[in-house]
C-alpha cells in the first residue's frame, strides 16, 4: 500500500473544467504546500494562446504556464510548489476524454474537481471524469459553482447536475453565487466576478491543504507500520 501511494506523482490533483473553474484557479493564491498538481480542461477549439503567458506544444496538447512569482502581477496564475497549471483539451470524443482521464488518474492519490455546472460541456465532462476516477478506485471531491438566481435556467441545470453526483455517490461541496451578494457592491462587473472567484479560491485552498496533509499523514503511518 505504501509503495502504491508513493508511486503517485502528487497527493492531490486539482482539475478545473470549463471557463468558470479556470477563472477560479487563476485566483488561487500560492500556498506553502507540496505534492499538489493543477490541471485545467477546456473545450477543444477554445484555446487562445495569447491569454496564457507560456509555451504551447501541439504534440502534447498542453500549455505550460510560466511560473507565478509573489512579486509579479503580470502572470497571476495558481502555482503550488509542484508546478504550474497544465492546460488540456476536452470534449474531443468520449473515448479521447476517457484516455485523458486514465492518464490523469496515474498522477495523484486524490482529486479535487472544480467546475460551474450551468454549462453542458463543464457538467458533462465533470460527471464523466468523476465516474471514471471512481471506477479506477480514486478518491474525488467535486467543487461545484452554482449560478445565481439571475441565471435561472443555468441554475436549474446546475442543481440537476448535483443530483446526478448524489446518484453515483460522489462527495461534493457547492459554492452558490447567490450567497455572494455581499461582494457585488463594486462598480465594475469584472471586479465583482474577481471578488467572487477569489472568495471561492480561498475556500478551496483550505480543502486542498487539508486533503494533502491527510494523505501525508496516511503515508507516514503506513511507513511506520512497515517499520514495526
Amino acid at each position: 500500500m505504501a509503495e502504491l501511494y508513493y508511486r503517485q506523482k502528487a497527493n492531490v490533483a486539482v482539475v478545473s473544467i470549463g471557463g468558470a473553474g479556470f477563472r477560479v484557479i487563476k485566483r488561487m493564491r500560492p500556498i506553502e504546500i507540496k505534492n499538489v498538481d493543477t490541471y485545467a480542461i477546456i473545450e477543444e477549439g477554445m484555446q487562445e494562446t495569447r491569454i496564457y503567458d507560456g509555451r504551447m506544444s501541439d504534440k502534447t496538447g498542453e500549455v505550460k504556464i510560466s511560473l507565478y512569482t509573489l512579486n509579479s502581477e503580470r502572470n497571476p496564475f495558481l502555482r503550488y510548489a509542484s508546478g504550474p497549471i497544465k492546460i488540456l483539451n476536452g470534449g474531443l470524443s468520449s473515448k479521447a476524454d476517457e484516455q485523458m482521464f486514465v492518464r490523469l488518474s496515474d498522477n495523484a492519490v486524490a482529486f479535487v474537481i472544480l467546475s460551474g455546472f450551468g454549462g453542458t460541456f463543464s457538467q458533462d465532462l465533470h460527471i464523466h471524469l468523476v465516474g471514471c476516477l471512481k471506477d479506477l478506485g480514486k478518491e474525488t471531491l467535486s467543487a461545484v459553482i452554482i449560478p445565481s438566481k439571475l441565471e435561472q435556467k443555468r441554475r436549474q441545470k446546475a442543481l440537476s447536475g448535483i443530483r446526478k453526483l448524489e446518484k453515483i455517490g460522489a462527495p461534493y461541496i457547492t459554492f452558490d453565487n447567490e450567497n455572494f451578494t455581499d461582494l457585488l457592491d463594486t462598480a465594475a462587473i469584472t471586479d465583482r466576478v474577481d471578488a467572487v472567484n477569489l472568495k471561492i479560491a480561498d475556500s478551496l485552498d483550505e480543502y486542498i491543504s487539508s486533503i494533502s496533509s491527510s494523505i501525508d499523514n496516511l503515508k507516514y503511518n503506513l511507513i511506520e507500520d512497515l517499520r514495526r
